[in-house]
């Protein structure tokens, strides 16, 4: 049965009408209609049915008068119940409040019945036809709801002097009738009015500088060019909002809704539409336009319903969302947000500080807050009250320094823990297990690492909140990395106790539900905004990190050896054909190597030793990182590796190294060999080195052997006299080995041996050859100058430049040569722009630049090096004519020569020594200088320079003679 009332009563029953006789018994029809699917209390009823003379009794005429109307209408058309009665039949009243349609009206709702009068008011302002409202307003003339509905309804038609002179009509009849002024409502809507709302929407205006975001805007733009529904991710108070206003103040048409604290997305975007005088149908009220949803993460799966009504119901509107996870619909096109590089994270902090800053230091700050744009805010605002030195010392404890923001702005954004707090809140207990446990992490971590050390229990165990905010201590992030907790320890030990399978079978399966509960939790967790992948690992910014570290879950000693662990497996790959990859593995791993090193050096000295020992090669070898190894090394005493390695760079190295030959650990004693080159050419090494090579060279990895031939060559080059076609000997036959295992790096070092020889002799066109191969080698291993080679291969390249004419050539490679961090390498770069300029006759410049190179070197024990400076410095001293002061140069040469055991070395000083004295006048002693050389090195020289002093020298003798 239909009960239709907004207009003269209409019952139909099966589509045929029913009449309904009597004006009272209509009125209860009416009544009862008016609140549709409500129970009415009967003495409402009684008090709207006789609101004049009510009935002695007005219960029992109530009853009678249900009664005929069950007779008209059928006795289940109005049910009974214990609170009074209930219509139970369709109404044009509970439609039109569901869909707005005017169309369902007749005429005068209600047929005029005074308890309805309200009602029918209510109901006919929310129609959406202007004729409608303008029936009533005329119905109605003093009501200033009626009237100020119909002036905005009249302002939206465009009909904006209609609006006003309703006003002006309204305002004069109250003041004659009523002797009164327009009330709330009506001022209300004559100041819209005026103001004339612009249909362009209601975005707040812009309040600052935004800067950093002109990539963004510009993918975003084509995002919406060709998608209907874009959400911008990323972590709290990384500036989604931000982008997404600068964005939608470029549309014609853009609308703002808020979701902090509404309930219902659809309401909100109701609201942030305003007034609906025409009671529109909600979507058609969009038009084409853009729908800025921002901050759905708290209400995402309504937020999400919205959009997808939107997408279909809304053609002609796009929507842009915010939220630190995406809605998860059809059509959804996802951009993450991500923090400002460090660049416009500098800009954007000194533009709100506003003062001159130290930019180093506001560098440090901004990267310490992982260039989080509401972070730097917040940091300037500290800046207001703390130095930026003071800032920078605190920035480590960024939750407690950054604990006060906007007073106006929402609470999830007026301290930096509120902002991590909100996304925390969101996560259920297996999300907070994880992201707390991933806080052992430093700098990230792979898949496998994540599963491995954090994935246990994850789902199943005992159910896990954290801590909440008031209950936190305010720990530093030092203190809280300084504790290691393994919780799981007892739930791993006690899991599927009471179950007859295998305990293999169990641990298999449990592994393989933890694998894929951790894959499933960590993609939820970047989801959330929570952790950052990039390629294959997973990383907490520092500000989550931080949060995370204080639930106390982060398991130290399960994470150091899985780290120490990993070492140990890729450093036998630096030494083969994979040795990129393990590369790789360490440069990545870096931090985390270091925070398992650190907890292990605090908390067991047996992982520390072993982390050392897995770690020597690439820090001596591969990266020249002594400074660093160094630093660890004296953290971890009681260890004959760790003794050798503290004492790298000074003269007790020897002597530890003497301690150490006892131990079984060959590629640590080829490592510091390797670095031993401030003091090669001492003869204790030497015979230390022979033991060596005669070690390796029974080993059955042909890596080890390759490396006995190179030691060889070393103790024959570096430590004998005579023996330099020995060493060149020894050099190919390691290279033949080193290029037979892939080991990039031996190829390179064993050519830089090489090409010293050949340069010590000479031989500058194979020299040429050798360090040719040895740069596209290099090219492979990366960063070039960071290969410990005995001399760069660069500085290599440019002394046999300068040997063989081309100066500028030389002056070029000298310029790629990145800032060396040792003393050595720098003397030998200096020493080398020596060189240019000798053989290029500008031999004051020549004598500055060698005299340069022996004050950078002045605490070297390298005396070969020094013995060659101050050679050449001779050299040039003798060409400006200075030979007394050329004389001392040599002495100090031979002096500083002779104390070493490097024949080769001895044997270019004498040359060179040669050189003066035949200017002084003794072309003998030259020429026994000469022979000397020879029998140092262990043949001629090819020197074209060496060749023509010793026909010179033969023909002076020859003279004398």
């Amino acid at each position: 049965m239909r009960v239709n009332v907004l207009g003269p009563v209409q019952v139909l029953s099966g589509g045929v009408p029913v009449e309904v006789r009597g004006r009272r018994l209509r009125w209860l029809l009416i009544r009862l209609a008016a609140q549709p699917g409500q129970v009415v209390a009967p003495d409402r009823l009684v008090a709207d049915l006789w609101p004049d003379e009510p009935p002695v009794d007005g219960h029992a005429a109530l009853q009678s008068l249900v009664s005929r109307l069950r007779r008209t209408l059928g006795a289940a058309v109005v049910s009974s119940h214990a609170s009074g009665y209930r219509l139970e039949a369709s109404t044009d009243v509970e439609e039109f409040c569901r869909t707005r349609d005017a169309a369902l009206w007749r005429g005068a709702a209600f047929e005029d019945a005074p308890f309805a009068a309200e009602e029918a008011v209510r109901l006919a302002l929310l129609r959406d036809d202007l004729a409608g409202l303008e029936a009533l307003a005329a119905a109605h003339p003093l009501r200033e709801d009626v009237q100020a509905r119909l002036m905005l309804a009249l302002n939206a038609a465009g009909r904006r002097s209609d609006a006003l002179a309703v006003f002006a009509r309204v305002r004069s009849a109250l003041a004659e009738e009523l002797g009164v002024d327009p009330g709330e409502a009506l001022a209300a809507a004559h100041l819209a009015v005026l103001r004339e709302r612009s249909v362009r929407g209601n975005l707040p205006a812009p309040v600052g500088s935004f800067i950093g975001r002109d990539a963004d805007l510009a993918v975003l733009a084509r995002l919406l060019r060709d998608n209907r529904l874009v959400t911008l991710t990323g972590f709290g108070g990384v500036g989604k909002t931000r982008l997404a206003l600068t964005h939608a103040a470029t549309e014609p048409r853009a609308w703002f809704v808020e979701l902090d604290s509404a309930a219902d997305p659809l309401a909100a975007l109701d609201a942030a539409l305003g007034p609906n005088p025409l009671a529109a149908p909600l979507f058609s009220r969009l038009g084409s336009s853009l729908v800025v949803l921002d901050n759905c993460e708290h209400v995402v799966d309504s937020a999400a319903a919205l959009c997808a009504r939107l997408l279909a119901e809304a053609p002609d509107v796009r929507v842009l969302a915010t939220s630190r996870e995406p809605l998860g619909i059809p059509g959804e096109v996802v951009h993450p947000v991500p923090p400002l590089d460090l660049d416009h994270a500098v800009r954007l902090f000194s533009a709100r500080v506003g003062a001159a800053l130290d930019l180093d230091v506001v560098r440090r700050v901004c990267a310490a807050l992982d260039g989080i744009p509401l972070a730097l805010e917040l940091a300037a605002a500290r800046a207001r009250s703390l130095s930026l030195a003071q800032l920078e010392s605190r920035v480590d404890s960024r939750l407690r320094l950054l604990d006060r923001g906007a007073r106006t702005g929402p609470a999830r954004h007026r301290t930096l823990r509120a902002v991590v707090d909100w996304s925390w809140e969101l996560l259920d207990d297996s999300e907070r297990l994880l992201l707390a446990r991933l806080a052992v992490f430093v700098g990230g971590a792979g898949g496998s690492a994540v599963h491995e050390v954090c994935g246990a229990g994850l789902r199943g165990g005992t159910p896990f909140s954290g801590t909440p905010a008031s209950h936190r201590t305010q720990t530093s992030r030092q203190d809280q990395e300084r504790t290691a907790v393994g919780s799981d320890a007892a739930d791993r030990s006690a899991r599927h106790t009471q179950t007859a399978l295998p305990p293999s079978e169990l641990a298999h399966d449990d592994k393989e539900s933890d694998l894929w509960d951790t894959e499933d939790l960590l993609a939820a967790l970047v989801e959330k905004s929570l952790v950052v992948r990039t390629g294959e690992r997973y990383r907490l910014m520092e500000t989550v990190r931080e949060y995370a570290l204080e639930q106390g879950q982060a398991d130290h000693a399960k994470h150091a050896e899985y780290y120490t662990t990993l070492a140990e497996q890729n450093e036998p790959l630096l030494r083969g054909p994979r040795q990129l990859e393990a590369l790789g593995v360490f440069e990545a791993e870096r931090a985390n190597l270091d925070a398992a090193m650190a907890w292990a050096v605090a908390h067991d000295q047996g992982v520390a030793r072993r982390m050392l020992a897995a770690r020597t090669w690439h820090w001596l070898v591969m990266t020249k990182r002594v400074e660093e190894v160094r630093r660890w090394a004296s953290r971890v005493p009681g260890d004959p590796l760790a003794e050798v390695l503290a004492a790298l760079g000074t003269a007790e190295v020897v002597g530890a190294v003497e301690r150490l030959w006892r131990e079984d650990v060959p590629t640590a004693l080829c490592a510091l060999m390797l670095t031993s080159g401030r003091v090669w050419g001492q003869a204790e090494l030497g015979d230390q080195l022979v033991l060596l090579a005669e070690r390796l060279e029974r080993s059955q990895d042909a890596w080890m052997r390759a490396f006995s031939a190179l030691v060889r060559g070393v103790v024959a080059g570096e430590f004998s006299e005579g023996a330099a076609p020995e060493a060149e000997a020894q050099y190919r036959r390691a290279l033949e080995g080193f290029r037979g295992v892939g080991d990039r790096w031996a190829v390179v070092f064993g050519l830089s041996c090489l090409v010293m020889v050949l340069i010590n002799r000479g031989a500058f066109a194979e020299g040429v050859r050798a360090v040719s191969e040895a740069r596209r080698v290099v090219e492979e291993l990366g960063e070039s100058e960071n290969v410990l080679v005995p001399m760069s291969v660069l500085v290599q390249a440019a002394r046999l430049k300068i040997r063989t004419g081309d100066l500028d050539g030389a002056r070029a490679d000298l310029g790629r040569v990145p800032a060396a961090r040792f003393e050595l390498d720098r003397g030998r770069v200096t020493q080398a722009h020596g060189e240019i300029a000798f053989f290029g006759g500008d031999f004051e410049e020549a004598v500055r630049l060698y005299r340069q190179a022996l004050t950078t070197t002045a605490g070297s024990v390298a005396d070969q090096f020094k013995a060659t400076v101050h050679a050449g410095l001779g050299l040039a001293l003798t060409r400006l004519g200075d030979l007394e002061a050329a004389g001392r140069e040599h002495e100090r040469a031979l002096d500083a020569v002779g104390r070493s055991a490097d024949g080769p070395a001895r044997a270019s000083v004498l040359e060179w020594y040669a050189d003066w004295l035949l200017a002084q006048g003794d072309p003998r002693s030259a020429g026994n200088a000469l022979d000397e050389a020879e029998r140092l090195r262990g043949g001629p020289s090819s020197d074209p320079a060496v060749v023509q002093l010793r026909d010179r020298v033969r023909a002076e003798v020859g003279v004398d003679g």
